[in-house]
């Protein structure tokens, strides 16, 4: 009987020395999550509870605030999803890392009206970075001739040209404007313009003019 006893203290002896030595199932943990930069957005944590147990799943969720974006999680974890899950081991610490996106303006080119011509810009794009230097042509549809630029056409521009220059440094609308008429034919030498009336060449004009010069002579 007391042999027996004495087994069973030892057991129990046995038992409290492991217990006092092993890593308790559920140690209570600390979870630190913080955004940088500051304003760059904002993270939610699932369960958000005070204390949290080792062995506990973890969810966290970084949202980005307007005109930022999420890069992805540093520290304790590195990850690229915006939302993640983790085991709790050990105390946690992480920081959401958020880029601001970088600004870009808009250039609006219309033709007006519509059908009436082309416009080419160079380079190509429809937003572009503080400061690109943007050169607009345009070009006539048959039947139409150019007239001007309106909107937003720098000071230093002449509105009145073919080809200008804008240096993006807002968004802009800028339109090309049109007349119905015929323009100069370059293959045409000798020749001008004359609207709806077509063209004449420079010498027939020069004759037509002798020949009234000619006639006035004659009658005086």
């Amino acid at each position: 009987m007391s042999t027996t006893k004495n087994q069973s203290i030892v057991i129990l002896s046995a038992l409290a020395a492991a217990l006092t030595f092993a890593t308790p199932a559920f140690a209570q943990l600390s979870l630190t999550a913080v955004v940088d930069p500051a304003d760059g957005g904002s993270v939610a944590i699932f369960p958000n509870d005070e204390e949290l147990v080792a062995g506990q799943l973890v969810t966290l969720t970084a949202t980005p605030a307007e005109g930022y974006t999420f890069l992805g999680w540093e520290g304790s974890i590195t990850a690229e999803q915006s939302s993640i899950t983790f085991e709790m081991t050990d105390d946690t610490e992480l920081t959401a890392v958020f880029i601001e996106d970088a600004e870009t303006y808009k250039l609006n080119a219309f033709i007006d009206p519509s059908g009436a011509g082309t416009i080419l810009r160079d380079p190509v794009a429809f937003e572009y970075d503080p400061g690109t230097a943007v050169t607009l042509t345009v070009f006539a549809n048959d039947g139409f001739v150019f007239t001007g630029w309106v909107g937003d056409v720098p000071e230093d521009q002449d509105a009145n040209s073919d080809s200008i220059t804008v240096t993006l440094d807002s968004d802009l609308d800028i339109q090309a404007t049109f007349a119905a008429g015929s323009t100069l034919d370059d293959s045409q030498s000798g020749s001008i313009g004359c609207g709806s009336l077509g063209m004449i060449s420079l010498g027939s004009m020069f004759a037509m003019m002798f020949a009234t010069g000619r006639s006035r002579a004659r009658r005086n």
